[in-house]
């Protein structure tokens, strides 16, 4: 009872017949057909099927009526049938009694989710609280012990940078080019680290157009960057050889602007 049935009519014949499946007629009552279909499949020789998917929740016996398939060849205007033989169905019920006890048990009645709300709301923030202590616990584990490491303002290891610079053999080996190119590149890297400025990877020329609009640096400060870069370039590609003077002046101007701008809040005049 309740279940299924699916009816299956199946004809194979030459490709050169057709096939016609006759509508079902309504069967007795309380036998439903659900759903049907059909199918064609073969090349040379085809097989036609027709399905019928039926069910009922009375339990009887039944017959269903043998259903009609037409057939003819394409090339005939006649029509030829035969009709297939009734089947007997007889359908149960597993509630009926089997020396006095069902087969089946009825459903227990529904269970109203109100009533369990509560205990899932409680269970999810006790799972949420658990979790949370399981990852602070692991956490706090693995950097216990661990030194907190603060890296120096950019000011300060410019200054460091500078001074490694001057301890260096370069100006007394005559090799004043190479100390010009770490010069500027010590002041590069402290304006990126200082202001966020993409100085080493500008050319001077774009570097200077937009230090124009740059309110990170005082005037002053936009003159003497100017000239420094400017000097650094006639040093590096313009193969200019300047004294020892000369060479002095371009350092305590990196030092002076990395002091005047290093001691003070970033962003700040």
């Amino acid at each position: 009872m309740g279940e299924l049935i699916t009816y299956t009519i199946e004809v194979t014949a030459p490709r050169s017949y057709e096939i016609r499946f006759q509508e079902p007629e309504d069967q007795d009552a309380g036998l439903e057909i659900n759903k049907s279909g059909s199918s064609v499949n073969g090349l040379f020789t085809k097989t036609h099927r027709a399905w019928y998917m039926m069910s009922t929740f009375k339990p009887a016996a039944y017959t269903l009526k043998g259903h009609t398939v037409r057939f003819r060849k394409k090339d005939s205007e006649t029509w030829q049938k035969t009709t297939l033989p009734d089947i007997d169905i007889t359908v149960t019920s597993l509630l009926q009694a089997t020396e006095g006890t069902p087969l089946l048990k009825d459903i227990k009645p529904p269970l109203s989710l109100r009533d369990l709300s509560y205990i899932y709301i409680i269970l999810a923030i006790a799972a949420l609280i658990i979790a949370l202590i399981i990852y602070f616990m692991l956490r706090k584990k693995k950097y216990a012990g661990e030194p907190i490491i603060v890296p120096p303002p950019p000011h300060e290891t410019a200054l460091e940078s500078l001074k490694v610079l001057m301890e260096k053999d370069y100006i007394t080996s005559g090799r004043v080019q190479e100390f010009y190119v770490e010069l500027s590149d010590i002041v590069r890297h402290y304006l990126e680290d200082r202001f966020y400025f993409k100085a080493p990877e500008m050319t001077t020329e774009e570097f200077l157009v937009h230090l124009k609009n740059a309110h990170q640096l005082k005037p002053a400060h936009k003159g003497l960057l100017s000239e420094f870069l400017v000097q650094c370039d006639m040093v590096k590609f313009a193969k200019h050889q300047p004294g020892e003077d000369e060479i002095r002046s371009s350092y305590d101007s990196a030092e002076h602007l990395v002091v005047e701008t290093g001691a003070k809040g970033r962003g700040e005049d």
